[in-house]
């Protein structure tokens, strides 16, 4: 047992650090993002197995060998590795449910706010449009109903061909439940946030969420048409309203309905992330 606890640990600590390092600087992501979803989640759910099942069998070794049992050392330090494994276990768990709780709360609390301030649009199914100016659109994901939520801004400047290519990208984050993906991911940061793989798996996820979504959207529209509806949201992205503003330009875009970044974070939505690598890739898409 000794030795299947050493390896589970060695297991643990290699997806502590280096791989989830080596993971998030490599360059093949950005081709194959579906494959670097799954390396990501198992990263996650191994290096979580690991961690605590390390733990779980040096702790149980003195009572499967009792001869071990007198042993003043062992004894003590096997007791230490259950009650942290069980808590370790027990912490990630209930963190899961408080961070659903409260995506739950938010989304909710956002749900009405666009029920009092939005207006059905025929432009998608279950598509909402708020009075914002600026063109910003996102979605809000549901058990039994999603939403794309549209602004009248992005109504007003996009081409029918590039709002189609915003909802395509939208639909496609609702479909493929990436909703779960921001749970699970998000819980793990908040229950162990000193731990890189936790930090650097949300922020690479939130990219290949994105990268996923595009294409998707590629599936059913033009490259050019995704490409001209992201450069005319880019400007108008999180960085609008900076930390230095007041709280009346804060309250004035939450009352509008359009959710900033933290805001979206807490509610379990995706955010759109837009980077370099992102452009690059479909620049050069097919």
């Amino acid at each position: 047992m000794l030795l299947a606890a050493s390896i589970m640990g060695a297991i643990a600590v290699a997806l502590a650090w280096p791989v989830p390092v080596l993971l998030s600087r490599a360059k093949w992501p950005s081709r194959f993002p579906a494959l670097a979803m799954v390396a990501w989640q198992a990263v996650g759910l191994i290096g979580g197995i690991t961690m605590i099942g390390a733990g779980l069998t040096f702790g149980a070794w003195p009572f499967v060998n009792r001869s071990l049992q007198s042993n003043v050392w062992l004894v003590p330090l096997s007791h230490f590795a259950l009650a942290f494994s069980v808590f370790l276990g027990l912490h990630l768990v209930l963190t899961l449910v408080m961070t659903w709780f409260r995506i739950s709360r938010k989304r909710v609390r956002h749900r009405n706010l666009l029920a009092l301030l939005s207006e059905p649009s025929d432009i998608a199914p279950n598509a909402l449009v708020i009075p914002h100016d600026s063109p910003v659109a996102y979605c809000v994901p549901g058990s039994s109903r999603s939403l794309t939520v549209l602004s009248r801004g992005l109504i007003s400047t996009l081409s029918s061909n590039e709002i189609a290519a915003v909802v395509a990208h939208e639909r496609a984050h609702l479909t493929q439940r990436h909703d779960l993906l921001i749970l699970a991911f998000e819980s793990w940061h908040r229950s162990l946030p000193w731990l890189p793989t936790a930090r650097l798996a949300r922020t690479a996820v939130s990219e290949l969420m994105e990268m996923l979504a595009d294409d998707a959207a590629l599936r059913e529209v033009s490259r050019t048409d995704l490409l001209r509806a992201l450069a005319a949201t880019i400007q108008y992205s999180d960085g609008q309203i900076s930390p230095e503003d007041d709280d009346a330009a804060r309250l004035e875009r939450s009352v509008a309905g359009h959710p900033n970044s933290a805001e979206r974070d807490d509610a379990g939505m995706p955010q759109e992330v837009v980077n370099s690598r992102r452009l690059t890739r479909l620049l050069n898409a097919a």
